[in-house]
């Protein structure tokens, strides 16, 4: 057991003595080392790689994502990723017959010239390395291909319209910090990107894409900074978040519709309303501690429960009115029974307008026939006989008003489900439902 640390620290002066910078004084009789000190010993990796100044060197990016995370309330997006790199170095060349034939050697990256690929819309204002240090593949014919893993944060501002579905577009901004596009051409690999299947507890990337942006600038028309735009379509797929605000929503709106399937006479119909409209007050409230407040607009959410909210209101007042028109002696006005004739009188109307009430009630000013009839009998006269007409045209009268709040109420239901229809389908967009489930499907069986 006591031999156990001997042999650590052995190995440790082995990877300490393999990683010391390579000797120019002495010359090696390994090949590869010969080649790396013909390499190295007269090599400055602040100069740019290429034989004459004027020359162009392209350098050729592809990322292959690893994992990302997004903090929508910063705003804040991190993507983790390898960074492969490939060009060509004019002072890294050699003739592989000089050194036994060997074609390529391992370099570490912080001993030759490397891209200063940097984060222009990085979240941090000073400039920091996003990628760390690592062994490229040198060949002889100066071509250099390096894949350094890389961290980068960009800025992603949340757009929260429609919260908890919202799809928010993200971008990385990576160009030359210091030189200029006559001088470094960053160009995309194939496809330019690439993501394996990422796993994420809230958010699922369903697209990317890259674009050259060409940098052309009105202040510098001689120069050039271009910049590879790396961008990322991400979903939010909280299932808590989508229960927590769906269920309620379809309670709620269950609610408001079957109060117009009870009578107005009935005290369950203003009941429900009630509760309705204090249920929306409660969950508002809640629904503002649970939605970010960063954003610039209005998530849809507290648009479809403050517009609910509204509705639930006009139910109380229609429930009212309704009340009203049901205990009233007036006279119905011609127009009201020639357009409530007019409605159920017809094969459509008829359909439509002759669904009864779940909970009915006699209307409050319903006097019994029997007083009537009785009346007619005690009395005789011709007194009694004109006070029976105008009873059974108060009835008639009645009977129209029934009606007439039935059809009402029954416009009101269809008006209603179309007006929720509607405020569902602006509130949960359409790419979420199913363009969106179907990218993510096919990225999930590459």
């Amino acid at each position: 057991m006591r031999t156990l640390p001997l042999v650590l620290y052995l190995q440790l002066i082995f990877i300490w003595e393999s990683s010391e910078s390579i000797s120019c004084d002495v010359n090696s009789k390994n090949t590869e080392a010969r080649l790396q000190q013909q390499l190295l010993c007269s090599y400055d990796k602040s100069i740019r790689p290429v034989g004459n100044s004027k020359n162009r060197t392209t350098v050729k990016v592809k990322m292959f994502v690893k994992s990302f995370e997004y903090d929508d309330v910063e705003g804040k997006l991190t993507i983790n990723s390898w960074l492969s790199l490939r060009w060509t170095d004019e002072h890294l060349k050699w003739n592989a017959k000089d050194f036994d034939n060997i074609g390529t050697t391992n370099i570490h990256s912080d001993d030759i010239w490397m891209p200063d690929l940097a984060l222009y819309n990085s979240k941090t204002t000073q400039f920091s390395e996003t990628c760390t240090s690592s062994h490229c593949i040198v060949y002889s014919n100066g071509a250099v291909s390096c894949i350094p893993p890389c961290s980068h944060e960009a800025i992603c501002r949340s757009n929260y319209k429609y919260w908890p579905f919202d799809t928010q577009n993200c971008s990385l901004h990576l160009g030359s910090w210091v030189h200029k596009g006559e001088e470094i051409d960053y160009q995309t690999l194939m496809s330019g990107i690439e993501r394996s299947k990422l796993q994420h507890n809230e958010w699922k990337i369903v697209n990317t894409y890259v674009k050259k942006n060409p940098g052309n600038y009105s202040c510098c028309p001689d120069e050039t900074y271009p910049s590879l735009h790396y961008t990322f379509i991400i979903e939010r797929h909280s299932a808590s978040e989508q229960a927590f605000i769906l269920a309620p929503a379809m309670i709620l709106v269950a609610l408001n519709l079957i109060s117009l399937w009870l009578s107005p006479t009935c005290s369950e119909r203003i009941i429900i309303c009630i509760v309705s409209l204090f249920s929306h007050f409660i969950f508002i409230q809640q629904l503002s501690w649970l939605v970010p407040k960063n954003g610039e607009i209005v998530p849809n959410a507290i648009l479809f429960f403050r517009d609910s909210l509204v509705i639930s209101a006009v139910l109380i007042l229609n429930t009212v009115i309704l009340r009203g028109l049901l205990s009233t002696e007036a006279t119905t006005p011609i127009w009201v029974k020639n357009l409530t004739e007019s409605l159920k009188n017809n094969t459509i109307g008829n359909a439509v307008f002759s669904k009864p009430y779940l909970i009915n009630r006699t209307p409050l000013n319903n006097d019994s026939g029997a007083d009537d009839a009785s009346n007619l009998i005690e009395g005789g006269g011709a007194e009694t006989v004109a006070q029976a007409a105008a009873n059974n045209k108060t009835e008639d009268s009645t009977s129209i008003w029934v009606t007439t709040v039935r059809i009402i109420d029954i416009l009101l239901f269809i008006i209603l489900l179309v007006v929720y229809f509607f405020m569902l389908v602006s509130w949960i967009p359409e790419e979420y439902e199913f363009k969106g489930k179907i990218n993510a499907e096919l990225l999930d069986d590459d």
